[in-house]
C-alpha cells in the first residue's frame, strides 16, 4: 500500500457494537517497541473543537506527537472513540502535506504492530471495540506527527440536561504534561440555553452571541491528562417543542433533516403507568450489579402512583413471575414485591426472550403507558422479529444493559422496533442512580402512541420507524431525507393525559446551507448502525457486509 494513503481501521465487530468502559486521549504507539526508547511517541498537544446544535454534536480532535528518536519510526495512532460516536473523517500530515485517510470497518483485531501481550494488551483494552487506528509509516526523526479526527455523537439527555464528555484521561500511559490542551465549544439551540457548566478546564472564556448561542474557549498549559473533559447545559422547554435542522446540497441531490422533539422538563399529571420490571438474576449478575438493580427497583416501586400497575418477572434459565398479571401499586403490594426481590434465588442462564414473551402476555390493552424495563448483563438469543410480532399494545421495551459482554445488536433491534431505548452501564458506574433517572423519565409520559407527519413535503428513509412515548425531560430524534424544498409543518399527534392531542410546528425544508452539513452524517450513522445490527443478528449475506464498508 502507498505509504501516503493509509487505512483508517474502525475497530468493531462489523461496526460499533459494544460499549467500552474507559476512555482516554489518542496515543501514537511505535510499531517496533524494542528499538524505540519510549513506550509511546510523546503527545505534545491536543486541541478539541466542539460544535453543538442542540442534541447533535460534532467533535474535531487535533493532536501533535513528537518522535524523540534519532531514526524514522513506523507507528500506529489509536483513539478510544466513545461507544455512541461515529468517525466521519480522519486526516494526517506528512512533510507538511495534508492527507485524508480512508474509512473502513473491520472485525476487531490487536492494534497493528503491537502484538498480543504486555503494553499491547493494555492498549487494546484501552481503545475498546469502538476504537480507531491509523498506520503511519516513516515518521522522520525528531519530527512532529500531526493527526486530526472528526466524529459525531448525540448529547446524553437526562431530566432536561444535555451532557457531553471528551475522553482525555490516559494517565496509565501518558506520564508527562501536554505542552497545552485547548478546547473551543460553539453551543447553539433553538431556544434559550442555561446552566452551562464545564469540568476539567479552569478559566473558560464565555462569549454570548444571543440567548440561544454561546461560545466557550479554554486553554491549559502543561496540562496533565488525568481526567475527562465534560460539560452540561439545559434548553428552555416550557412545554413540548421541537428543534429542526435541514440541508440540501444542490437541486439534484437529496436533502437530509433532523427533527428533535423535546418533552417538558416536568409534568404535573402524567399518564398512568403499567410497568413490568424484568430482572436477570443469573449468577453473572451476583454482587454489585444485582444489588444495585434491586435497590433501584425498590425505590421505583415507592414512587408508583395509586393509579399505576406493576409486576416483577425474574429470569435466568427459567422465568419466574411474581404475579400472574400486573397489580395496583398499593402499599401492601409494594411491600410484598420488595420481599419477593429480597428472597429470590439466583440460577445460571438467561432466558430473556421467554421473559419478554411472558411480559407482553401480561399487557391486555392500551389503556395505560405500557412499559417493560429490563435489566441484563449478558448475551441472550432474542429474535427481535418474534418480540415485535407479539407487541400488540405498543408496549415500550427498554433495557438497562450492565457490563461489557452485551449483545448490543439484539437489544438495539428489539428496543428500536418496540418503542424503547437502551441504557448502557459499566460496573463502575452509579448503576442505582442511573436506573432511577431512566425510571423517572419513563414514568412521566406526556404523549404516547406518537405519530409524526409532514403536511405537504414528502419525506422518506426515515429513522426510526417507530417512536417511543415522549417523556418529560427527554427527547426523540428523527432523521430522514427529502427532495422538495420550502416551508411546511410537522404534525405531532398522540395520546396525552387529557386524551388525544395534536400539535403543529412550522419547519423549513432548506436548500444549501453549509451550517447544516452535519445532518447527513447523523442520518448515515443511524442507517449504517441499523444495517450492522441486522447483519449480526440475522447473519445476512456476505455481499451486504461488504457493501456496508464501502
Amino acid at each position: 500500500m502507498n505509504t501516503l494513503v493509509k487505512r483508517l481501521l474502525l475497530l468493531a465487530i462489523s461496526g460499533m457494537i459494544i460499549q467500552q468502559s474507559a476512555f482516554g486521549d489518542g496515543l501514537l504507539v511505535p510499531a517496533d517497541d524494542e528499538n524505540y526508547s519510549f513506550p509511546l511517541l510523546k503527545n505534545k498537544s491536543t486541541e478539541v473543537n466542539v460544535t453543538v446544535h442542540g442534541a447533535f454534536i460534532n467533535t474535531v480532535v487535533y493532536q501533535e506527537f513528537l518522535n524523540e528518536s534519532g531514526d524514522a519510526v513506523d507507528a500506529t495512532y489509536v483513539f478510544p472513540l466513545p461507544a455512541e460516536a461515529k468517525a466521519v473523517n480522519m486526516f494526517y500530515w506528512r512533510n507538511d502535506t495534508l492527507f485524508r485517510a480512508i474509512l473502513k470497518e473491520i472485525p476487531q483485531s490487536p492494534t497493528p504492530g503491537t502484538g498480543e501481550g504486555g503494553l499491547a494488551a493494555y492498549i487494546n483494552d484501552y481503545i475498546g471495540r469502538n476504537g480507531i487506528t491509523l498506520d503511519l509509516k516513516g515518521i522522520p526523526a525528531h519530527s512532529v506527527q500531526k493527526v486530526e479526527i472528526h466524529y459525531i455523537s448525540k448529547a446524553n439527555i437526562n431530566e432536561g440536561k444535555y451532557t457531553w464528555s471528551f475522553p482525555l484521561e490516559c494517565t496509565d500511559f501518558v506520564k508527562h504534561p501536554l505542552d497545552y490542551f485547548k478546547i473551543h465549544i460553539d453551543l447553539s439551540a433553538s431556544s434559550e440555553i442555561s446552566g452551562f457548566n464545564l469540568t476539567g478546564i479552569p478559566d473558560m472564556v464565555e462569549t454570548k452571541i444571543d440567548s440561544a448561542h454561546y461560545i466557550y474557549d479554554g486553554m491549559n498549559s502543561k496540562h496533565y491528562p488525568s481526567a475527562d473533559i465534560s460539560f452540561e447545559f439545559s434548553i428552555d422547554k416550557p412545554g413540548i417543542g421541537i428543534d429542526w435542522y435541514a440541508q440540501k446540497l444542490s437541486d439534484t441531490t437529496d436533502g437530509h433533516f433532523g427533527l428533535t422533539i423535546m418533552g417538558p422538563d416536568h409534568t404535573e399529571s402524567p399518564l398512568s403507568n403499567r410497568i413490568i420490571f424484568l430482572l436477570s438474576n443469573s449468577t453473572t449478575m451476583l454482587g454489585y450489579k444485582l444489588d444495585q438493580s434491586i435497590l433501584a427497583i425498590q425505590e421505583a416501586l415507592d414512587q408508583l402512583g395509586p393509579d399505576d400497575y406493576f409486576n416483577i418477572i425474574v429470569f435466568n434459565t427459567d422465568v419466574q413471575p411474581w404475579k400472574s398479571s400486573p397489580v395496583v401499586a398499593s402499599a401492601g403490594n409494594v411491600t410484598d414485591a420488595i420481599d419477593f426481590l429480597n428472597t429470590m434465588e439466583t440460577n445460571w442462564g438467561s432466558s430473556m426472550e421467554d421473559a419478554l414473551v411472558e411480559s407482553l402476555g401480561q399487557v391486555p390493552d392500551n389503556q395505560y403507558n405500557n412499559v417493560i424495563l429490563t435489566f441484563t448483563d449478558g448475551v441472550s438469543a432474542i429474535d427481535p422479529s418474534n418480540i415485535s410480532s407479539l407487541n400488540e399494545y405498543n408496549t415500550g421495551i427498554h433495557f438497562v444493559a450492565i457490563g461489557k459482554d452485551i449483545d448490543r445488536s439484539r437489544l438495539e433491534l428489539v428496543s428500536g422496533d418496540n418503542f424503547g431505548t437502551v441504557t448502557y452501564l459499566d460496573v463502575t458506574d452509579n448503576i442505582r442512580q442511573t436506573i432511577n433517572n431512566v425510571y423517572n423519565s419513563l414514568t412521566q409520559p406526556v404523549l404516547k402512541d406518537l405519530d409524526i407527519q409532514f403536511q405537504s413535503i414528502p419525506v422518506y428513509s426515515v429513522h426510526p420507524e417507530t417512536y417511543p412515548a415522549l417523556n418529560a425531560g427527554s427527547e426523540l430524534i428523527i432523521l430522514g431525507k427529502y427532495h422538495e424544498t420550502g416551508p411546511d409543518s410537522v404534525v405531532l399527534s398522540g395520546f396525552g393525559n387529557e386524551g388525544p392531542e395534536t400539535l403543529n410546528f412550522p419547519v423549513e425544508f432548506s436548500g444549501t446551507d453549509s451550517g447544516r452539513a452535519f445532518i447527513h452524517h447523523f442520518w448515515a450513522k443511524e442507517i449504517i448502525e441499523q444495517l450492522e445490527y441486522m447483519i449480526l443478528v440475522y447473519d445476512l449475506e456476505e455481499e451486504l457486509k461488504d457493501s456496508l464498508t464501502e
